[in-house]
């Protein structure tokens, strides 16, 4: 026998033909589409010859009797939770259509603009164009939604599976006589719905309490339950009349509609909410300004300062949250703070967390703050006062790495000394490579007069041209007429490649700016500035300042590349260790290349006597021997005089000597903090040895038994020996890391130590253009979500913004809705 039940029962008794099985087959069909807001329920019963027809006892018994043990096919799916889908299923193919059909009401304002005079062509086809587009896409999205439904349809139709047949049963019909806290299964339910009501015969029906309909009889509360009263919910009734039109509550076709309405305005207003975040986060990631001109308030809702600010902060502490969960869930993580004064004259500081994120290397700004101090002990208080205010922990804490000023790096007072102090525990201090890069050349610049007065002359012609728009002309158009002329630019303590940079825009423009100055001498009436214009050309031309001009871009080339690495987010210590020993080694070469230096000469002799300089006097007049006195030297003959070629030699030397000594004195003090890690790099994982791994468990928190670290670095052997960099074993941990935890989670530790603050500087270039001379009176709060929205862009890009708009309707009560009230 087959039984179909979709709701009510449909009972049919057919023979096991094959046609009665296709009939039965089509009513389930039919029957499927029909009624699927119904509690859906679906029972084939197949028996060979006969049924056991339900026989209803008016003493309330009643068997569900199955005579042999057959197959039983059922698709089941809970009555109420599939009412209660497919309304929200419906509910929500209206509000799409209800958001269609208010979209029809604009296409009859476009009309009456068609045949309007006020309207220009070129205005009415744009307005055209986006209401076209607007529709194509709402109607997309019905018709993917539309999609979606029928492939749950037909999917919830095929699902069918073979369950063996209850045994015999027998229930009650009276729910009366179940106790409180029984529970209905399915089945039970199902089949009692089916019965319908059951009422006891009895004669005369008592007048008190005892027969009231309690709230704990009714079991088939379903959708729409919330909107009813509360009689069949907490009180029950007591009367037989008031049970009548006890559907009067339930979710009827004008409930429906409302509801429709109701949530199809909450989705408009959810757009334009959505649309105005999206505006603010263009703006932030931008680093633009929240005004307009004029900067009046006007009455547009959802637009005053207030309301931006209210879209800046959602957005910033969304950014800031997401790096928080990133660096509580990294296993490492390090610290880097540089400070700068700001367009207010405030002294603001960084805050950069270095962290992996699965074997990938993050440097995150997590704050921009003020704090009107320079003090370590300060600094280093304004950290863990940040670290404590999101928590983050300081257990995870390893490295720490400031630039070379007193106050940062100072072994006694400065922050490194104090944030070691107050942890009780080193925390490895890395000073910045790309300031101690840029000291060091700074150094090797001003280790002889020739040299100062190289780049004085630098910084004169600098400061000639730009501060005369007249000069800066007869430049500018000497430049634009040749192919390879660059402006001149000034120097700059701070900034680390700005030396390369000016040297380069003087070699590559010489021949413009001698052009220039001669022009200027000759033709500009004032006699100061022509007499200063002749003054220049002739510091400028001059073999000693072409020589050395020539020889320090050779120079500052080869600095300017290696501080440009050690600015990368990616670049690890050992990497780094290895660029500064390579470039030590360049240097020495350059040292020791005699052959070289004197091709460098004779190379600045042929371009000096393409300007008719005479190198012979000049070099007699500038170094000519000059005997000293006798009460310094009483054998006056034996003095060494120096030939042209011996003399700009040794000041070759005397530069690169200075340069080798500050780059190796970094590369010892970075070895020295690292001695233990140098044998985890390809080329000596082959030494790696017990005392290594010993050491290792001693610096890396939760690293422990260096025998079992041994083990583990002795079966990576040959995976890590197979690398050429540490990029590349980084890349093989990825994929077998989990097999190997002790040494994942020192590779994680030596990826995660600092090498440069330089995106510090970076966020301070950020600063400049959001707190410029207009915005200077931003607020700290304000002013740090708008520098991690544009410094964190990668970030603030991927938002979902309708979470971000259902969060700012729960911010505070608002007058515009965006969500159901729950």
């Amino acid at each position: 026998m087959m039984v179909l039940s979709v709701n009510t029962t449909c009972a049919a008794t057919i023979s096991g033909n094959e046609s009665n099985e296709a009939a039965a087959v089509h009513a389930l069909n039919s029957e499927s589409t029909s009624m699927l807001n119904n509690n859906t329920t679906i029972e084939i019963y197949q028996e060979p010859h006969t049924v056991n027809q339900f026989q209803e006892d008016q003493h309330t018994e009643v068997a569900m009797d199955v005579d042999e043990p057959n197959k039983h096919i059922s698709t089941s799916v809970s009555g109420n939770q599939l009412l209660h889908n497919n309304n929200n299923e419906k509910d929500e193919l209206g509000i799409k259509l209800r958001l269609i059909e208010s979209m029809l009401l604009q296409c009859s304002h476009l009309i009456k603009q068609s045949t309007s005079t006020n309207v220009s062509h070129e205005e009415f086809v744009k307005r055209v164009y986006n209401y076209v587009t607007n529709l194509v896409i709402s109607s997309n999205e019905l018709q993917q939604l539309c999609s979606r439904q029928i492939d749950q349809l037909n999917k919830d139709r095929d699902n069918i599976s073979l369950i063996e047949p209850n045994k015999q049963n027998f229930i009650e019909r009276d729910p009366g006589s179940y106790p409180q806290s029984y529970n209905y299964t399915p089945e039970e339910r199902r089949f009692l719905v089916n019965l319908g009501p059951f009422q006891p015969n009895l004669s005369n029906f008592p007048k008190n309490d005892t027969m009231a309909a309690a709230k704990d009889t009714c079991k088939f509360v379903g959708p729409g339950g919330q909107k009813k009263d509360k009689a069949w919910i907490d009180v029950g009734v007591s009367s037989w009349s008031k049970m009548k039109g006890r559907g009067r509550g339930k979710k009827d076709e004008n409930r429906r509609k409302a509801q429709q309405q109701e949530t199809a305005i909450l989705e408009r207003n959810k757009n334009i909410i959505i649309t105005l975040i999206d505006s603010a986060r263009f703006l932030c990631r931008q680093g633009l300004a929240f005004r307009r001109e004029p900067a009046e308030e006007g009455k547009v809702s959802y637009l005053s300062a207030q309301s931006q600010d209210e879209f800046i902060k959602l957005l910033g502490e969304h950014v800031q949250q997401t790096i928080i969960d990133l660096v509580n869930t990294s296993p490492f993580y390090s610290i880097m703070i540089d400070s700068t004064p700001d367009a207010s004259h405030r002294e603001i500081y960084t805050v950069v967390v270095r962290y992996t994120n699965d074997f990938n290397v993050e440097e995150r700004l997590i704050t921009a703050t003020e704090l009107p101090s320079k003090v370590g002990l300060d600094i280093s208080n304004l950290l863990f006062d940040v670290l404590e205010k999101f928590n983050i922990s300081t257990d995870k804490l390893i490295a720490q790495c400031y630039d070379n000023a007193s106050n940062m790096s100072g072994v006694n007072k400065g922050v490194q000394a104090c944030v070691t102090n107050k942890l009780r525990r080193e925390i490895i201090f890395i000073p910045c490579g790309a300031h101690s890069s840029n000291l060091a050349v700074k150094y090797a610049c001003d280790c002889g007069t020739e040299f100062i007065s190289l780049f004085n002359l630098l910084q004169e012609i600098y400061n000639y041209f730009t501060k005369s728009i007249k000069r800066h002309y007869v430049l500018r158009q000497e430049l634009e007429s040749s192919e390879f002329g660059v402006l001149v630019k000034s120097l700059a303590d701070t900034r680390w490649t700005a030396n390369f940079e000016t040297l380069h825009a003087i070699d590559v423009s010489f021949e413009q700016i001698v052009e220039s100055l001669s022009i200027i001498s000759e033709v500009i009436t004032d006699k100061d500035d022509a007499h200063q214009a002749k003054c220049l050309k002739q510091k400028l031309l001059s073999f000693e300042t072409m020589f050395l001009l020539f020889f320090m871009i050779n120079v500052t080339r080869v600095t300017h590349a290696l501080t440009s690495h050690l600015q990368g987010k990616q670049l690890d210590i050992i990497t780094a260790i290895s660029i500064i020993s390579n470039t030590l080694k360049l240097i020495q070469n350059m040292r020791n290349d005699d052959v070289t230096m004197i091709n460098m000469i004779q190379r600045t002799v042929r371009r000096a006597e393409t300007f008719d300089i005479d190198i012979d006097m000049e070099f007699q007049k500038l170094h000519r021997p000059r005997k000293p006195s006798q009460r310094i030297d009483n054998n006056q003959c034996t003095a060494v005089t120096l030939t042209r070629d011996q003399y700009y030699t040794k000041l070759m030397r005397q530069v690169l000597d200075h340069l080798y000594s500050g780059f190796n004195d970094y590369l010892i003090t970075i070895t020295n903090k690292l001695r233990y890690f140098h044998n985890l790099s390809p080329d000596r994982i082959k030494q790696f040895s017990f005392n290594d791994a010993e050491q290792l468990c001693s610096i890396v928190p939760g690293l422990s038994s260096p025998s079992l670290v041994l083990t583990e670095f002795e079966l990576l052997r040959q995976d890590i020996s197979a690398c050429t960099t540490i990029d590349q074993v980084i890349a093989h941990l990825r994929t077998v890391g989990h097999a190997y935890p002790r040494a994942s989670l020192v590779y994680n530790f030596l990826i995660t130590l600092p090498v440069t603050v330089a995106s510090n500087e970076r966020s301070f270039s950020k600063m400049k253009i959001i707190k410029n001379y207009l915005r200077n009176a931003l607020k700290n709060e304000k002013f740090a979500h708008l520098m991690l929205c544009a410094v964190e862009y990668d970030i603030l890009s991927t938002v979902d913004l309708d979470k971000m708009a259902a969060k700012w309707g729960q911010m505070k009560n608002r007058r515009v809705k965006v969500t159901c009230d729950k």
